[in-house]
């Protein structure tokens, strides 16, 4: 008596995909840490460095890492092609005029 049962894939729920759910909890993680640290990553922005010089475009994490410390030391942001470390900043202002940090 070897019968082989058939296991019907396709009547399976469709659920999400662990790499699907990993990219939605890293999202969270970003939007917590730009509340903690006060600034507009992730939307387009005015980044004024202690230098002088002003940069306009999306703010984003400059390298993924595993966890976004709040330390003014170690995060390094991007905007085009410009990356620059968190400490350097002067100002910061969401282009749509809704947030700013100083």
């Amino acid at each position: 008596m070897s019968e082989q049962f058939l296991f019907d894939f396709q009547a399976a729920p469709k659920e999400a995909d662990s790499l699907s759910l990993r990219r939605e909890s890293r999202a969270r993680e970003v939007e917590k840490a730009c509340h903690r640290i006060g600034l507009p990553i992730g939307r387009n922005a005015e980044v004024r460095l202690m230098s002088g010089t002003t940069l306009r475009g999306l703010l984003r994490l400059a390298e993924e890492t595993l966890w976004i410390e709040a330390d003014r030391k170690t995060v390094i942001l991007q905007i085009e092609e410009a990356t620059f470390h968190i400490s350097e900043i002067a100002a910061a202002v969401r282009a749509d005029g809704r947030g700013s940090a100083e």
